[in-house]
């Protein structure tokens, strides 16, 4: 069996992303004949997964729901198991033993306390060191008013968790130094959701008062970057491999995808080398509909805070704002080499329709909790993510609903549709609908006595 160290990483990888959205992982351990480097045919990826999250669940049911989770995730042959830190560090010899680190996939020789000083590097070491990643987020979101009258646009939730919360989980493959979040309406309650919901994390908020581009929110974060840089905008959820930049050889990438309708969006032309000749901010002409999905990768974040320099010097906008695709074209009609990474996913969240849209796709992959739901005298129709502390009575809940914490639900029927935190809805009848924070909503189901071939319809 011809053993692909690289294939092995991806699929954990992509196993592990798919835990962190259930589960804080500590560690994540390789054993058995893949740590040792010598599976053979019909072998099975042997891991071990530590998280304080396992604490009072049954081991038996850990692993099934580990099983669950890889099956889903697509990682074949991947055997997971599930233990507490503590669990781990007083148990017996496990035998040949692996880690999954930053660094690439480390082998332990024997038993684990025994070893864990000098471990054996078995993969190279990765090069996204010193990585930055910028997220300017601090629009008004006026599309998705009035909710974003109380809060920020990346803290409206969609399956289960802030949209924010989904960015931040695509970043579990690739290690950064430091995340800079450029906030401004209500911008104190990001701080708080991060360092509620993402302790682990690096970050660092700078405050945007003057709303006049992308350039000038990136350009606040010149003083705190070195090397190279990730600029994530939070308007839409893409589904992209990140570890691949580990080993990436162009200046820049921009992640892009075909769309019908390409005037909204900035649009990345691409010469006969593959390399990037051209980008526009919301082009007249729909020629070229490949449209840039608001990431950016740049080796060299320096250069770029000059190219905004210069841009900002020239007043070089478009529709009356600073946008980031004039600021690269300078650096690219200077000679950077910028490459497009296409991406089959990009879910928008920046209108009620879409934000459901959203809402949808991700129940459909993943999100859905419908199996631990404690289903009582309703009926649950998947996919759902219903929060465990949300109280449902004599209703019926799904498709596509979400329902988050401390929710009261009575009497009523809804599909296609997120009620926010703590909100109550009595006898309602509920579609294609968003509902707010601690909002009440009640109503009453009419009573009809309707003969044959009848038509009764309301406005």
């Amino acid at each position: 069996m011809v053993f692909d160290q690289d294939r092995l990483r991806e699929r954990i990888e992509k196993f592990l992303a798919a835990v962190r959205q259930q589960y804080r992982v500590e560690r994540a351990m390789l054993y058995g004949s893949y740590a040792r480097g010598t599976p053979h045919d019909g072998s099975d990826i042997d891991l071990v997964v530590l998280s304080p999250d396992f604490k009072g669940i049954p081991k038996l049911e850990r692993h099934q729901k580990l099983g669950w989770i890889a099956w889903q995730a697509e990682t074949s042959y991947l055997e997971p198991l599930g233990f507490t830190p503590e669990e781990y560090d007083s148990a017996d010899e496990f035998g040949l033993i692996g880690e999954v680190r930053d660094t690439g996939i480390v082998v332990y020789e024997a038993e684990p306390a025994a070893v864990r000083e000098t471990p054996t590097v078995y993969s190279t070491e990765r090069k996204t060191q010193g990585m930055k990643v910028v997220i300017p987020l601090a629009g008004f979101g006026t599309r998705l008013r009035p909710h974003t009258f109380t809060k920020p646009k990346p803290l409206i939730n969609v399956a289960g968790k802030p949209v924010l919360g989904h960015v931040l989980d695509m970043f579990a493959n690739l290690p950064a130094d430091e995340f800079i979040f450029i906030t401004g309406h209500l911008g104190e309650q990001i701080e708080q959701y991060v360092g509620r919901d993402y302790p682990q994390l690096k970050a660092r908020y700078l405050e945007q008062q003057e709303m006049n581009g992308q350039s000038t929110a990136v350009y606040l974060a010149k003083d705190y970057l070195s090397g190279p840089m990730l600029i994530v905008f939070v308007d839409t959820l893409v589904e992209t491999d990140l570890s691949k930049l580990a080993n990436e050889t162009a200046d820049a990438v921009a992640w892009v995808k075909a769309v019908e309708d390409p005037r909204r969006f900035g649009v990345a032309l691409v010469g006969a080398d593959g390399y990037v000749t051209q980008l526009i901010e919301k082009p007249e002409d729909v020629t070229n509909n490949l449209a840039v999905v608001g990431f950016y990768y740049l080796k060299d974040s320096q250069a770029f805070m000059r190219a905004i320099e210069e841009q900002i010097a020239g007043d070089i906008k478009t529709k009356n704002e600073f946008f980031l695709a004039d600021a690269l074209q300078l650096m690219i009609a200077k000679g950077m080499k910028m490459r497009v990474q296409p991406v089959e996913v990009w879910e928008d969240c920046g209108k009620p329709e879409t934000v459901l849209h959203t809402n949808r796709y991700l129940l459909d992959h993943g999100h859905d909790n419908s199996r631990g739901v404690e289903v009582g005298d309703n009926i649950i129709r998947p996919p759902v993510n219903i929060d465990p502390s949300a109280q449902i009575h004599h209703s019926i809940i799904g498709p596509y609903v979400t329902i988050a914490a401390g929710c009261q639900v009575h009497n009523s029927i809804i599909r296609d549709t997120i009620v926010d935190q703590g909100a109550t809805i009595q006898n309602g009848l509920l579609t294609q609908s968003l509902i707010g924070k601690d909002a009440r909503l009640s109503g009453r189901f009419r009573v009809f006595n309707v003969g044959d071939s009848s038509e009764v319809g309301f406005e």
